[in-house]
């Protein structure tokens, strides 16, 4: 009988050995884990030296830089056709040359307002001008160009005359761009657009050799630059009660097994839609998670 309990005895140590065995890998299992995922949980931002542009993008159409449309008399006949499209004229110059249909035989010279391009010419020898529509010629002038651009009205109120802009000519090139400044930001809304809209003339100061008119053009405007400043992604800040804070990354260890997370109140400066200029609360090298980080693995061991 004695030799039985003993056995029994025995038999529950080497049970109770063995479920202590398993509890101590199973936690060794788990803190190893949680060493390696530790910072694969995470998406780490540090807080870095860059320059912060604010900038505004519009598209726009190259055009010349004045462009004049000539109306003829209605109700004439033209009687003599001096140029056609694509011809260049000079100020003054005579384009067309209309006669009363009365018989009278009374001529009126059409002269060139500026000198340019003709872009278009709607009336031959011999035709009777419409009393509808009597635009008889179109004149570009190339001598420099425009860009025309509706900019939104949460845009409209950082753009001022002066501003550099870039500017794409994808007909020319999907990668190289050239320099331009704003001409003019017009002070009333547009009327050409569903959503309020304000029309600004972008001048270009480098011309590439193959540009023509009504090539598509991107514009990118810098309205504000931050230069060599402490910032951080726009998504990393949180607001609360017109405040700005930062959650900072703290590790416990030299190995970056387990860490802390605090929110601290920061200054902020220029802000754009990729990043905010940092004044106060941070260094250089600073580790921060974003807004809506919570961890998710903690080791049973406390590391």
């Amino acid at each position: 009988m004695k030799s039985l309990n003993s056995q029994i005895q025995k038999y529950k140590r080497l049970v109770l050995v063995l479920v202590i065995i398993v509890i101590i890998m199973a936690g060794l299992l788990i803190t190893v884990n949680n060493r390696r995922s530790a910072k694969a949980d995470l998406t780490v931002e540090t807080v870095k030296l860059r320059d912060v542009e604010k900038k505004v993008s519009a598209d726009g159409f190259v055009e010349g830089a004045d462009k004049r449309v000539v109306f003829f008399t209605p109700n004439l006949k033209v009687t003599e056709v001096r140029f056609k499209v694509g011809d260049q004229v000079n100020q003054d110059d005579v384009l067309a040359v209309l006669t009363t249909n009365d018989g009278r035989n009374i001529n009126t010279e059409v002269k060139a307002p500026i000198a340019g391009i003709i872009t278009e010419y709607n009336y031959k020898q011999n035709d009777i001008v419409s009393s509808v529509n009597s635009a008889g010629v179109s004149i570009v002038d190339k001598s420099s160009y425009k860009i025309e651009l509706l900019v939104n009205e949460n845009d409209i109120v950082d753009l001022k005359q002066g501003q550099k802009a870039k500017i794409l000519y994808s007909a020319i090139s999907v990668e190289d761009e050239f320099d331009g400044e704003v001409e003019t930001v017009y002070p009333d809304a547009t009327s050409e657009s569903a959503a309020v809209s304000y029309k600004v003339i972008i001048k270009p100061t480098a011309v590439p050799e193959f540009l023509k008119l009504g090539m598509s053009a991107s514009v990118v405007i810098t309205t504000a630059t931050a230069e060599n400043v402490l910032s951080v992604p726009e998504s990393y800040i949180v607001e609360k009660e017109d405040k700005k804070f930062l959650k900072f990354l703290t590790w416990n260890d030299s190995e970056k097994t387990t860490y802390q997370i605090n929110e601290k109140e920061v200054t902020t400066g220029l802000s754009t839609d990729e990043y905010v200029e940092i004044k106060s609360g941070v260094n250089e090298g600073d580790e921060i998670v974003e807004p809506n980080f919570e961890p998710t693995r903690i080791s049973i061991f406390g590391r």
